[in-house]
């Protein structure tokens, strides 16, 4: 779905630096807690703080009631992990097959005790728009204003390009202009889509 020599190119600033805000409503970060466990008790990391606990571990779920994963690691299955991640077959997977495969990896190796639902919005998004070969010119409004735009090419079932408006040079936030210069580039394989901000968060918002 995307492509392991995936182009990203002429990046608007300002549009592009708001890609964080457009992800945490189509895919909230998960709250992990990673829990080490060691001869003489665990070390723990939660929200920014760490934990150390001496003698017998305690039920994980109990101390991080809050935690959306709990993933409980060794020394071993650490260095076990990484050793796998790194191996040569990996090399030539795309992006999002490599990312699955770390995921199944860490599944193997350690124990994840996941108490909500991965919710894959993003994935499924991307998944649909790779059923075709199209150039997708995403803008989202906020009020009358362009607050994010990109270009998503796709080919043969990947994403192979990532692009703002910022590739054409001028008219950056104008929508209108935008959607012109995309279609007298990519003619009948651009597909506009245009949405605003509050409807993105209505539609997808947890």
């Amino acid at each position: 779905m995307i492509d392991r020599n995936l182009v990203v190119e002429y990046l608007e600033p300002v549009l592009w630096g708001r890609l964080f805000k457009i992800l945490e409503i189509l895919e909230p970060a998960r709250e992990v807690a990673h829990v080490l466990i060691e001869e003489d008790g665990y070390r723990a990391f939660f929200r920014g703080k760490l934990y150390t606990q001496g003698g017998r571990a305690e039920s994980m779920e109990d101390k991080f009631p809050d935690a959306d994963e709990i993933r409980i690691y060794t020394r071993e299955t650490i260095d076990g992990f990484f050793r796998a991640v790194q191996g040569r077959e990996r090399y030539d997977l795309d992006i999002d097959v490599y990312l699955q495969s770390l995921y199944e990896e860490l599944a193997v190796r350690m124990p994840i005790l996941s108490r909500r639902k991965r919710q894959g919005n993003l994935w499924r998004i991307l998944e649909a728009f790779s059923r075709a070969d199209r150039v997708y010119n995403i803008g989202i409004l906020q009020g009358t204003d362009l607050y994010f735009q990109c270009i998503l090419e796709f080919r043969a079932g990947k994403l192979i390009r990532i692009s703002t408006s910022d590739r054409y040079g001028q008219d950056v936030f104008d929508w209108e202009k935008i959607c012109e210069n995309v279609k007298k580039e990519f003619q009948e394989e651009a597909v506009p889509i245009m949405i605003t901000l509050e409807r993105l968060q209505e539609k997808y918002a947890v």
